[in-house]
């Protein structure tokens, strides 16, 4: 079982007792946070397609804690100007743990197709409305 969720303002791929860093999330009410932007998701079987979102889906993940991330350098270097500089770049970051995926509970296909077979008699049943005859007027 997987799910493609949205945190953040990105996606990532997750599955079960998983730990993920995403960007820092500083409004850390509760140990526990509910990703329910989830966008696909597979359990068993099943796909389930969101569109944009999957309504009732959600992921919920444990905060480990926050860390840093690797340091990324940018130099940049003017020819000929003997101009230079150098920066770092530390990205903040929260590790999850992601304890479980829900995903809604669906109808078992039987069910779906006694529904469409008894709608279909009742279209065959309902008679269809008498024919109004359109009279011609000359001009």
């Amino acid at each position: 079982m997987y799910a493609v969720i949205e945190l953040k303002g990105t996606q990532i791929i997750v599955e079960k007792n998983q730990i993920i860093d995403v960007n820092r999330i500083k409004e850390q009410k509760s140990k526990v946070i509910k990703a329910d932007k989830v966008l696909f998701g597979k359990k068993g079987t099943s796909h389930f397609i969101g569109d944009p979102y999957i309504k009732g889906a959600y992921a919920e993940c444990e905060i480990v804690g926050d860390k840093r991330g690797k340091k990324i350098i940018v130099f940049k270097y003017r020819e000929r100007k003997s101009s230079q500089s150098k920066k770092g770049h530390r990205q903040d970051l929260t590790q999850l743990k992601v304890k479980d995926i829900y995903f809604p509970e669906t109808e078992p296909e039987k069910k779906d197709k006694e529904k469409v077979v008894e709608k279909k008699i009742a279209a065959a049943k309902k008679k269809p409305a008498p024919e109004k005859k359109k009279e011609k007027t000359k001009k």
